[in-house]
């Protein structure tokens, strides 16, 4: 009896780390907390890329953004952090939203043997959310106005590549005229990089 109990009790201490070891070695988003957890190699390819780099917070979008996220239940995606597998190679890579105090930054971490890579795969001027200005049905809001998405697979995306989209709303008076006509941005992985294809609504 005391033997089946010791065995037991192996089986079940190697079970947890394992479990531990594995979780801590995938991106996980915490959907409740608003934020994801990176395992040390990715934190160390980003901190390699650019010390300075930061996500976007879940108060930096407009409360449109947030109330009307389309894929509320997906666990692998929050407005500035995706959970993909951009080269197929079957582990995690993750795509962040954020800055680096002095550009806006859209970037990649892609796995790579055993290691991760970070590309770049936009940048723009740092604008404070703060600052920017929208206007949703006649409501003005402030703050970042758009969202990553994910794309499901099929025949048609993995053909393409096709990784993940960013999606703008429309935005319009109180009387519906359009103020900005909403777009989608499908970015595919192809050779090493990333690329953009525009799609108006």
């Amino acid at each position: 009896m005391k033997i089946r109990k010791v065995i037991f009790l192996i089986f079940f201490v190697s079970l947890t780390a394992f479990s531990f070891a594995a979780s801590s070695q995938s991106p996980v988003i915490k959907k409740d907390q608003g934020i994801i957890v990176l395992p040390q190699k990715m934190k160390k390819a980003i901190q390699g890329f650019n010390p300075d780099f930061e996500m976007w917070k879940l108060e930096d979008y407009t409360p449109t953004i947030l109330n009307e996220d389309h894929e509320e239940d997906n666990p692998r995606k929050l407005p500035f952090a995706l959970i993909v597998d951009a080269n197929k190679d079957k582990i995690p890579d993750v795509i962040l939203d954020g800055h680096d105090k002095e550009r806006a930054l859209l970037i990649a971490v892609i796995s790579e043997n055993d290691e991760y890579r970070v590309l770049i795969i936009d940048e723009k001027k740092l604008v404070s959310p703060g600052t920017i200005e929208n206007m949703f049905e006649g409501k003005k809001e402030y703050g970042l106005s758009y969202y990553l998405w994910t794309l499901k697979e099929t025949p048609e995306t993995k053909e393409r590549n096709e990784v993940f989209m960013i999606g703008y709303p429309q935005q319009t008076t109180a009387d519906g005229e359009l103020l900005n006509d909403g777009s989608f941005i499908t970015y595919r992985y192809f050779n090493g990089k990333f690329e953009a294809e525009y799609l108006a609504l």
